[in-house]
């Protein structure tokens, strides 16, 4: 009884997580950038596209050695290694979050000759990153 009642708790917090990550990103988009930075705060507020390049690639060498770990039969490391890549997501979301509330919008420049490829890029990805933040919350509780 109490395996079900802790499962629908999980459920619920999926559920929750899963809508107001991209809702709170939505609002994030819409809400007005700060203007008055100096220069050398707006140098470091531009180190945080770095930051997440690299939050990024540690979380695929995690994923790359989880999937390793886990052909190999090694289930403490496979768990190790995936806590691990769930981590730095969420320090890659919270710089995400962080440097495009600070940073003045960049748009790609009409006329283009690569526009409408990088859009269409740029919504499957926006699209696929909201769908597959349940399944990968649920896969990982």
């Amino acid at each position: 009884m109490i395996e079900a009642a802790n499962q629908k708790k999980v459920k619920n917090f999926i559920i929750l997580v899963s809508i107001a990550v991209p809702v709170l990103v939505t609002i994030l988009y819409f809400l007005p950038k700060p203007e008055s930075f100096t220069p050398e705060q707006m140098k470091n507020i531009y180190i945080l596209p770095k930051l997440n390049a690299t939050f990024n690639a540690f979380v695929f060498l995690s994923l790359l050695g989880a999937f390793f770990a886990i052909k190999n039969k090694k289930i403490a490391l496979h768990k190790s290694l995936t806590t691990l890549a769930m981590t730095l997501s969420a320090l890659f979301l919270v710089s995400y979050v962080a440097f495009h509330s600070m940073a003045p919008t960049t748009s790609y420049p009409k006329g283009e000759d690569f526009r409408t490829l990088y859009l269409i890029i740029l919504a499957s990805h926006i699209i696929l990153s909201a769908l597959s933040l349940p399944f990968i919350l649920m896969t990982y509780a």
